[in-house]
């Protein structure tokens, strides 16, 4: 963990790592919930390995962490742009079908888990479009903007709905998720 220059406004990657260290089972099943969102769709990258990495750039200071941001907060937005990254490289990129078929196996406990998971939240929010709208784009791994440009939702829809999902998903979680 190196130090970088210091910013009154910005945490340093030690005071960073102490905060992360004291975080709650509930915030830290909630950086869990977003990892598995924003790792959607990604081929070569698991969602542990996502919120691994996020902490990782942190602590190494190449992301820094504003004190004024919720940190549960800022460590989302680093999924989701490292997610990007990814997804952006991976267009990039042309799929070899050997290394493909080389490729280790998905373990099919992991598997079988995220299924139930994903048709639980799916069961919880299938009357609710906006929600479903809302789910697409962190699979897609879009900023509330580009979601309200893709499906007509002003951000105060938007907002509600991302609400409503987290409520949701909290929800589901209490029941054993």
């Amino acid at each position: 963990m190196r130090e970088t220059r210091d910013d009154p406004e910005l945490a340093s990657p030690a005071e960073f790592a102490r905060v992360v260290g004291r975080l709650a089972a509930s915030d830290r099943r909630r950086l869990e919930l977003i990892a598995r969102a924003r790792a959607g769709g990604l081929a070569a990258t698991d969602w542990r390995d996502l919120l691994q990495e996020s902490v990782a750039r942190t602590l190494e200071g190449s992301r820094r962490w504003p004190r004024t941001v919720p940190i549960i907060a800022f460590l989302a937005q680093t999924m989701r742009s490292i997610a990007s990254e990814q997804r952006q490289r991976g267009s990039e990129c042309e799929v070899d079908a050997e290394a493909v078929a080389a490729a280790p196996q998905e373990d099919p406990h992991r598997i079988a888990e995220a299924s139930d998971q994903l048709r639980h939240i799916q069961a919880r929010f299938a009357g609710d479009d906006k929600v479903r709208a809302f789910i697409e784009g962190l699979q897609k791994g879009e900023t509330a903007r580009e979601t309200q440009g893709r499906t007509g939702m002003t951000a105060t829809e938007y907002d509600a709905a991302r609400k409503r999902f987290w409520r949701g998903v909290a929800e589901l979680s209490g029941d054993g998720m």
